[in-house]
């Protein structure tokens, strides 16, 4: 109805230890904490009922290895990643707890100077806790995943990445495309399929929202 709306508001904190090494490979730890609360009481909600959408909070942990220059030809990427999800329950949407740990170790092998393969593979445990029970399939969604694909850069501003796989029980493309118009301006396009929480979906959007403002700004500076 016309004048009702609701207010998200997000809090996230992440802090992290990165090391390059002289081989020029570089590690990284991190710690994220992220809350989401959404005040929907002007939109309708029903206090003794609850919310229209679920609060929730996240903790993640992630370590990752990347190779960097260490090879001529050859990029690694080692990542280990865990996550605890809670999303309180609302009218609608049922209270969730959400744990999932995986590994994956990801590769690029340039072939010429213009086109690379590339790929992964590495394993997901997802444990779910919902009322009602058993909304998720935990033992479809864990398991082997991989992907593999190519990277290209067909022109001097062009560069394009596509790869196919198979994670959390289907089929998926996972491509992106992006054309330097100038120094200043880059136009991007990308296709891609995840596995995520209210939490994460929210916390990852205001984080790429912040970190394209402050490269736009920087653009603009040069």
């Amino acid at each position: 109805a016309r004048g009702k709306r609701g207010n998200v508001h997000t809090y996230s904190a992440s802090p992290y230890f990165y090391r390059e090494f002289q081989d020029r490979s570089s590690a990284e730890l991190r710690y994220r904490w992220s809350q989401v609360f959404i005040d929907d009481s002007q939109a309708g909600a029903n206090p003794f009922l609850g919310g229209l959408m679920n609060d929730s909070r996240s903790h993640e942990a992630i370590a990752a290895w990347h190779s960097g220059q260490k090879f001529d030809r050859l990029q690694l990427a080692l990542t280990a990643y865990g996550n605890r999800t809670t999303e309180d329950g609302s009218v609608f949407i049922p209270r969730f707890e959400y744990e999932q740990g995986s590994l994956s170790a990801a590769a690029q092998f340039e072939l010429t100077d213009s086109f690379a393969l590339t790929g992964a593979v590495g394993y997901d445990h997802l444990e779910t806790t919902t009322v009602p029970p058993n909304l998720f399939d935990d033992d479809a969604l864990s398991g082997v995943f991989w992907r593999a694909g190519f990277a290209a850069r067909p022109g001097r501003r062009t560069q394009i990445r596509v790869e196919y796989g198979r994670r959390y029980d289907d089929d998926f493309i996972d491509a992106d495309i992006s054309y330097e118009i100038s120094s200043r301006f880059t136009s991007r396009a990308g296709a891609s399929r995840s596995f995520e929480t209210r939490a994460q979906a929210i916390g990852s959007q205001f984080r790429s929202q912040g970190r394209q403002t402050i490269e736009f700004v920087e653009r603009l500076r040069e």
